[in-house]
């Protein structure tokens, strides 16, 4: 590969392997070895290692398409990647990408998404959104390219393409802030869950986010198992296709003595195997079976223990974000033992859950300022 500037611009040349027909001493009737193929191109004004990357990314992608790597189309690359990832990720996350419209661009090789294709598909997608507020419209927009972002990375990862052929970043905005249950409201909207709900599984659901910060599908699936009644502790896992997975990487948590109460007591005097709230079915032999109930079980109820408590907008996952926010706070946990607790591989993700609050780093610079002796 040569890169080298005539009159100022920007030249490079490189030489792949080809096909007899298009091979140019095939033509000239050189003796040799190889197919091969000499390209040349201009680059205009640009950096000389911009222009560098530039061929280095087309001539791997050109090598690829030799060997009979085969490009896929933005759709074959979504349907890859919900098969690959179908026990991998959680069913609200697999069911996004599953949704997720790629507006006229489906059918587009990913290594032809160029900066004006994805540019004109996300337009389609904000003027589609209808009569919501410009920053909900936005929030929407973004969440469109990080699907797509997520796609071709999952291209790049297979050696498919070398990079993304588009450059637009997603922008930073203001993070809007999350309701959190409060520390004096949690018994309350406990109460309020057991007084609404008709089934009173639910309340055991609500107690296991409170309680574990499991996610919804971990406590619908939750089962009598993975309690550790000596350690006092629970494996959590996830329904993936109707089952109950445990991830290699799943850590037990310690259970709080007040849950474990409620679990010793719910359980009786014998230890117990299956679903710790299961949702009996009949097979189609007529046998009666338990399976883990919908993700919608919890959530009427909940709505309805905001509306008597007066903590509109707390769901089961922002019952997570509460007891991941409320451990740093109250418990003063460093970051990498919170990230343990959350169950999570990455601190960033961890974070992403944590709420802050002006009032914490008011009081934090009160504190400050007394250890001074300045107030």
């Amino acid at each position: 590969m040569k890169v080298w500037k005539r009159n100022g611009i920007q030249q490079y040349r490189y030489t792949v392997e080809c096909k007899p027909e298009e091979c140019e001493k095939c033509r000239k009737g050189t003796p040799h070895r190889k197919h091969t193929k000499r390209i040349q191109r201009s680059a205009g004004k640009r950096a000389k290692g911009e222009v560098e990357s530039l061929a280095f990314q087309e001539r791997e992608e050109k090598k690829a398409r030799a060997k009979g790597v085969y490009i896929p189309t933005v759709n074959e690359a979504r349907r890859d990647w919900l098969m690959v990832n179908a026990s991998e990720v959680g069913p609200g996350h697999w069911r996004n990408v599953n949704d997720w419209d790629p507006h006229g661009i489906g059918d587009f090789k990913v290594d032809k998404l160029t900066t004006e294709v994805v540019e004109l598909a996300r337009t389609k997608h904000r003027d589609g959104k209808g009569r919501i507020s410009d920053k909900r419209a936005d929030e929407t927009v973004d969440g469109w390219m990080r699907i797509l972002n997520l796609l071709v990375n999952f291209c790049i990862h297979r050696r498919v393409i070398l990079s993304k052929p588009y450059d637009i970043k997603i922008p930073k905005r203001d993070k809007r802030p999350r309701p959190i249950l409060p520390l004096d409201k949690v018994k309350p909207w406990l109460d309020a869950v057991d007084a609404h709900a008709r089934n009173p599984q639910v309340g055991t659901v609500a107690r296991l986010f409170i309680g574990l910060g499991l996610r919804e599908s971990e406590a619908n699936g939750a089962r009598w198992e993975f309690v550790d009644w000596e350690a006092h502790t629970y494996l959590p896992g996830r329904i993936v296709n109707g089952e109950f997975v445990v991830k290699g990487k799943a850590k037990p948590k310690e259970i709080p003595e007040w849950l474990y109460a409620y679990l010793l007591e719910l359980r009786g005097p014998e230890p117990r195997l299956g679903l710790v709230v299961p949702w009996r079915q009949t097979d189609e032999s007529g046998n009666e079976i338990e399976v883990p109930h919908p993700s919608t079980f919890s959530r009427a109820s909940i709505r309805a223990a905001n509306k008597t408590v007066g903590t509109p907008g707390v769901t089961a996952h922002r019952v997570r974000g509460t007891w991941i926010t409320q451990h740093a706070r109250v418990n003063k946990l460093p970051p990498k033992e919170l990230k343990e607790l959350a169950g999570h591989a990455s601190l960033s993700t961890t974070m992403g859950y944590y709420e802050d609050s002006s009032e914490v780093r008011r009081k934090a610079q009160e504190n400050l300022a007394k250890e001074m002796g300045l107030a």
